[in-house]
């Protein structure tokens, strides 16, 4: 057996490199095919919002004054600088995605039975703030009638009830459909949080290397990814695929019907349209 060269990791016989996101040397291969997974699969919504789920503010979880580097009559915040204690916030960030799953599935049966629709989400993606708490953004479709009015709901459902699971502020409906994204944008704006970031802020794959993130920082619907096959797996698949096309790999160990999702990706082939 084999240790990872990036992470220490022991590898199974027969394996050459890691696949674990938290790895630093598979780290931006994971954001890649996390990028391109949002991409594709978000382009077949015609229509979505978009919405952030915040930890609660500084009364609840207060600014470590260790970490501050401003003047003290300046008061404390993240773009400041400042962050909250890193127990504090370990704990918040540890528990997040299980206090989440319960919010949202709250949420939907509000949702569900005030609209009789069921709904779902498209995706969502975790990031941490910069004061170091985990921070949500969520898409949701909008391109039908009984999805707009679902979406209304959840959200009215998720404000009301973020605080009984520990969570802080909730984008209003009133400010989400100030404006409405086409799933292609929706997806372009969610992928920039980790493949290159958004000015100050830390990519998610340095997010998930610090090892507190929620364990799924980035989800994205089964009823999309059934349509597309863009999964993470079949992405995995696509590399072998060039590697074995170029000669790095002796044999291709994948089933046809593996093989044949691997060549539509890799030759951009799209197995779904957009409606």
């Amino acid at each position: 057996m084999n240790r990872c060269l990036g992470c220490n990791r022991w590898l199974p016989e027969g394996v050459r490199t890691c696949s674990a996101r938290t790895c630093p040397a598979f780290g931006p291969t994971w954001a890649r095919d996390t990028r391109r997974r949002l991409l594709e699969n978000l382009r077949l919504a015609r229509l979505s919002v978009m919405f952030s789920l915040t930890a609660p503010g500084a009364d609840e979880y207060p600014f470590d004054p260790a970490h501050c580097r401003h003047a003290p009559e300046v008061k404390c915040s993240g773009p400041a600088g400042c962050r909250v204690d890193r127990e504090l916030a370990y704990l918040f960030n540890s528990t997040a995605g299980k206090r989440w799953s319960a919010l949202h599935r709250a949420s939907k049966v509000c949702a569900d039975r005030a609209t009789g629709y069921k709904g779902r989400l498209l995706a969502r993606v975790w990031e941490k703030q910069k004061r170091g708490l985990a921070h949500l953004h969520g898409v949701i479709a909008v391109g039908q009638p009984e999805e707009l009015a679902w979406a209304r709901a959840y959200l009215v459902a998720l404000r009301g009830l973020a605080p009984r699971y520990g969570f802080g502020f909730v984008d209003g409906w009133e400010k989400v459909s100030r404006k409405f994204w086409p799933g292609d944008q929706a997806g372009a704006y969610l992928s920039g949080y980790f493949v290159s970031g958004r000015g100050r802020k830390a990519s998610l794959t340095d997010n998930v290397l610090d090892g507190d993130l929620p364990r799924v920082p980035v989800f994205v619907g089964r009823h999309l990814t059934s349509q597309t096959r863009v999964t993470m797996r079949s992405l995995r698949h696509v590399r072998k695929l060039w590697a074995f096309r170029v000669g790095r790999i002796p044999r291709l160990a994948l089933t046809p019907e593996d093989a044949l999702v691997a060549s539509a990706l890799l030759d951009r082939v799209p197995l779904a349209r957009a409606p």
